[in-house]
């Protein structure tokens, strides 16, 4: 490591300011006890939503399940277009209405079209929208006087003098802090070359008050829409915003900006920028930047132009545009210039309230904790200042030179908790009394409701910061109750909404059944936008089993809180993608969200999905794409062997150097040079790291020497893997408890093993404990313990646990041995009356792990009722064909299959992709029943599947099936033989039942010829519409399942499979 990266060794000093606050945010204290155990996920007892289900058609489902993961358009282009309305003609704000129509939105105020967007408008296209609108309207009502006549706009106002409040009041140290104020005016930015000086902080709503005082007088010009449309566009680039909460501002500001265009005729690139930043389309406002001067800072930000934007900032007589840019900066650059940057920050200046929420765009652990609880007392001493009751600090600049702002912040903090009486009441009713006393109803700029959405959505991006630390970073349900106790009673939707988030999530964290709570929340929690329900899917997902037919309802539900703003577009491309199992939607979204933003990750994605490996190795090479996402793209390249194994650390070489100070970065680099054997570079990487973070008791220094001890073990080194993870044992960290007893084990200490395995069972229970006790246990000899563990598990076991949790781990310790050691583990689970199903994921990965005969005795071996007994037959047939024959599976199969079973067995052996039984073991039969043509159905839809060329199936096919004689499945037959049209079968569907059957067939039928996306849209029809009791739904999951796991593009796999 170079120096610079070592500097990360200590914490950065301007840092230091925010998180040294003593007790209050432990942030300067020892490090914190591990995490409190997870629990594990169980399947969902939640119903489906019945909307798409009922669909009165097949075709009618096709537009249902289109129209429910079709987003609307951005929420805050259709509240900028009831605003402007308002704002043009003094009218009370319309119902604005969005109707997808031939491709298009099209909107309507009030009824009347307005204008029209594509599917997924950018910003340009909104801007358009809008600007039209205002023309049609016209701008007359405003009254607007020609400038050379207007009278001066009024600079703006100091702040008004503080009301009297008993419980509010000032010191003696404030007043003489307010003459100081009354003297020295607030700073702003430095006027940029397009634009007036761009209002930063309080000096923004100073602005906007301002101009709205003088509006209200009679002050109307050019120049006041100009920079009130200017101030607005500043105000909401600096919100953050990330529950959702404001949308009014972002809205407001987007409303003003078209009405000062039409107005000056000028482009207002500057204010451009700004607002299409803040709305998210980054493309656009990287487009807008580059027009700008060199010399612009905002140039500079946007077009990531870092060290001249930090060598402008150091030019700023005081702290202004550049610096505060820099500070933005910092949510998209390494770990180690994060720390660079902060360092060099003036450690004696206490820093404004806006550069402090500037900074809760970077996630770090230490930030986190500091921001969640620095950030809303101060938001509440803005709000009581901004409603006219102001102490002697609310109003005043950042102070340099005291040399010791950390003290100065904690003294403000105090007497902030005092002035309100937080510790008694908590900070959600101090908030709640201040916030309906601000902003002006009447405003034309700034209006009441705007102003307060700005404060709340400070707020409440705090408190939300804060608990995804304690839930996520810190894992500890303690501490998130306890800070929602601290928040105190909420009141207001909002602050009720938010603890009843909190609390939904802690229950579910604790191990409480409460699926069908967290379902709920999806459309209960109105006053909040979409980033806190997505935790919750996370929550739900991290619960659910496989194919779980919940998973669309809980996509749809989010999906209905969505719109086409791009961070949308990307978190439903990713729930397109692992929920529902969409190549074609997630791939639409990906598309519209790379479109919109350019965004390294989406980006990169979608020329994976091309294969376009010019624009991958591009991506690689630029300094400005992230670190993970050059890991990603690396891994990309080396999956399509454009980058050999052997290079790969020559290629990590210069990432490490830049981003190897962060172990989240520095870790995946150890997993991909794992993946691919490369052991000793992975290590000597790992050892590096350390050498730089020598501290033993951090979390990542945990992970760190756990990951060499696991590389050791690897190769072929268990000393040296003991000696590196022995001192982190104590942690407590499961991963170190883990690789302890694995070397235990290995070393010969058996019973060591078995302690710290039960330790970590007991600690951290949950499939991976389980797992890890069951794997000692059957490498010691004690199979009976092992069964009896999984038989009483402290929390349920899914499908998944049993096949990539035991199931992996069975298969590591008897794949190998002697069949027999296997079978007799095997046989003590049987006595334990562990389920068929489960049972069956053992043998599933015993065969994958390439031992077809343990697999094939473990299967046979499994009894099941029912029709299920077949399927464990047909999977026991694959393993003696793989371990012997097909012949003598043929055989063998021949024995263990009553003749009366050998219709239904069509299912199974279709299922397996197992052609020779259903031609060679299932007779031939001529008969016309529903079974018979059953059976005859899957072997049409096998020949389809498979593209089967075989002139003696072919011929069997048409004889069968050029009759045109009643029976549903029958006609199912002949369309896939290409024999009757695709409305002719949708017309046979006349029950139920057969509704829910045919989708799959039909959708067969449309990828043989190359639709892929009609036989998305088929197989996701056949899994919303029947249960996981039918064999069709199965079967639609599998084939989603091969699409997605290609990663193409449809216009790939349509390519490949010609």
């Amino acid at each position: 490591m170079t120096s610079r990266s070592r500097s990360r060794s200590r914490p950065s000093r301007s840092l230091a300011l925010l998180m040294c606050l003593g007790v209050a945010t432990q942030a300067c204290s020892k490090d914190a006890e591990p995490p409190p155990p997870r629990p594990a996920g169980r399947p969902l007892q939640v119903a489906r939503d019945a909307d798409i289900a009922k669909a009165d058609s097949l075709t009618g489902f096709r537009t249902a399940y289109e129209q429910a993961y079709r987003l609307t358009p951005d929420a805050r282009l259709t509240r900028a277009l009831a605003s402007l309305e308002h704002l043009l003609t003094g009218q009370p704000a319309p119902k604005v209405e969005a109707r997808f129509q031939e491709g298009q939105w099209h909107l309507l105020s009030n009824g009347t079209d307005v204008g029209s967007l594509p599917e997924f408008p950018d910003f340009s296209h909104a801007l358009s929208l809008l600007e039209a609108r205002a023309r049609q309207l016209g701008t007359e009502k405003l009254d607007l006087q020609k400038d050379a006549d207007a009278a001066p706009p009024t600079p703006p106002a100091p702040p008004p003098p503080p009301k009297k409040k008993p419980a509010l009041k000032s010191s003696k140290r404030g007043a003489r802090q307010k003459k100081k104020l009354e003297k020295k005016p607030a700073l702003q930015a430095e006027a940029s070359v397009l634009g007036a000086p761009l209002p930063l902080g309080r000096v923004t709503l100073d602005v906007l008050h301002q101009q709205d005082r003088d509006w209200a007088a009679g002050k109307r010009g050019v120049a006041s829409v100009r920079e009130g449309s200017r101030a607005l566009a500043s105000l909401a680039f600096q919100l953050v915003d990330l529950t959702g909460t404001a949308d009014e501002v972002p809205a407001r500001a987007l409303a003003h900006l078209a009405l000062a265009r039409v107005v000056t005729g000028e482009p207002l690139t500057e204010e451009q920028a700004l607002l299409a930043s803040a709305l998210g389309y980054d493309r656009a406002a990287r487009q807008l930047a580059e027009t700008l001067p060199a010399s612009s800072p905002l140039r500079l930000y946007f077009l990531e132009e870092d060290a001249r934007l930090e060598a402008l900032a150091k030019e700023e007589r005081e702290p202004g545009l550049a610096h505060y840019l820099g500070l933005r900066r910092l949510s998209d650059v390494s770990g180690t210039e994060r720390s660079r940057r902060l360092d060099k920050l003036d450690e004696t200046r206490l820093p404004p309230i806006h550069e402090l929420t500037a900074l809760l765009h970077s996630r770090e652990f230490e930030l986190d904790r500091a921001l969640g609880y620095v950030i809303p007392p101060l938001i509440l001493r803005e709000v009581a200042a901004a409603a006219g009751y102001t102490d002697a600090n609310d109003r005043a600049p950042a102070r340099k030179g005291t040399g010791n702002a950390g003290k100065e912040l904690e003294r403000q903090l105090k007497q902030i908790r005092e002035r309100f009486n937080l510790s008694e009441r908590g900070i959600l009713p101090a908030f709640e009394e201040q916030l309906p006393q601000v902003g002006n109803t009447e405003g034309f700029f700034l209006d009441a409701g705007a102003e307060r959405a700005y404060f709340q959505g400070i707020f409440f991006s705090a408190q939300y910061r804060m608990a995804l630390h304690l839930l996520d970073s810190l894992a500890s349900t303690e501490a998130a109750s306890d800070f929602t106790k601290r928040l105190g009673s909420g009141g207001t939707p909002a602050s009720k909404e938010f603890q009843d988030w909190m609390s939904r999530l802690i229950a579910a964290e604790s191990g409480q059944r409460v699926e069908a709570s967290l379902m709920q929340s999806l459309t209960e929690l109105k006053s909040f936008g979409a980033a806190p329900l997505i935790r919750v899917v996370e929550e739900l997902q991290e619960a659910a089993d496989w194919m779980d037919p919940s998973l669309p309802t809980m996509a749809r539900r989010i999906a209905a809180r969505m719109d086409t703003r791009p961070e949308h577009r990307y978190t439903l491309a990713q729930l397109a993608r692992g929920a529902l199992s969409d190549p074609a939607l997630s791939e639409k979204l990906y598309r519209a969200t790379a479109e919109a933003t350019g965004g390294h990750q989406s980006t990169a994605w979608v020329a994976w999905l091309d294969r376009d490996s010019a624009k991958l190795q591009a991506l690689l090479d630029s300094p400005h794409t992230y670190g993970s996402v050059r890991q990603q793209v690396l891994e990309h390249l080396l999956k399509s062997q454009q980058v050999p194994p052997e290079a790969l650390m020559k290629k990590l070489s210069p990432l490490l150097e830049k981003y190897g100070d962060e172990w989240s970065f520095t870790s995946g680099c150890v997993d991909l040079l794992e993946t691919h054997g490369r052991y000793g570079e992975a290590r000597a990487v790992v050892e590096q790291w350390l050498k730089a973070h020598p501290k033993p008791s951090t979390f990542q220094n945990i992970n760190a020497r756990t990951a060499v001890a696991r590389l050791y073990q690897l190769e072929g080194n268990p000393e040296a893997g003991w000696k590196a993870v022995e001192p982190v044992i104590e942690s407590y960290q499961f991963g170190a408890m883990q690789r302890a007893a694995l070397l235990s084990q290995e070393l010969g200490e058996d019973e060591r093993a078995l302690t710290l395995a039960k330790a970590a069972a007991n600690r951290y229970p949950g499939p991976k404990s389980l797992a890890l006790l069951a794997e000692l246990l059957w490498r010691t000899g004690r199979s009976d313990e092992a069964a009896e563990a999984l038989a009483s598990p402290e929390r349920s076991l899914r499908g998944i646990d049993w096949r990539w949790r035991i199931g992996d781990r069975f298969a590591a310790v008897f794949g190998k041995r002697p069949v027999n050691e296997g079978l007799d583990a095997f046989q003590m689970l049987q006595k334990k009356r562990i389920g068929a199903m489960e049972l069956s994921q053992l043998a599933t990965e015993v065969g994958l792990a390439g031992s077809p005969e343990l697999a094939f005795e473990l299967q046979s071996r499994i009894d099941a009722p029912g029709l299920q007994k077949l399927e464990m037959i047909m999977k026991a047939y694959g393993y003696l064909k793989e371990w012997k024959s097909e012949e003598d599976a043929v055989k063998w199969l021949r024995t263990r299959v009553p003749k009366n079973l050998l219709e239904p067995l069509s299912m199974f052996a279709f299922q397996n992709k197992e052609n020779a039984v259903l031609w060679d073991v299932i007779p031939l039969t001529e008969s016309t029943g529903d079974n018979a043509d059953y059976v005859w159905l899957m072997r049409a839809a096998a020949s389809t599947r498979a593209r089967d060329e075989d002139a003696a199936h072919q011929a069997a096919l048409r004889k069968r099936f050029e009759a045109d004689r009643p029976g549903f499945y029958h006609q199912v037959g002949r369309h896939l033989l290409g024999l009757i049209p695709e409305q002719a079968v949708l017309a046979a569907a006349a029950t139920s039942k057969s509704r829910q059957e045919l989708p799959f067939f039909l959708g067969l039928k449309a990828r043989a010829e190359g639709r892929y996306e009609d036989a998305v849209t088929w197989y996701r029809a056949t899994i919303e519409t029947s249960t996981p009791k039918q064999g069709e739904y199965h079967w639609a999951h599998a084939e989603l399942m091969r699409m997605k796991q290609a990663e193409l593009s449809l216009a790939l796999l349509k390519q490949r499979a010609q």
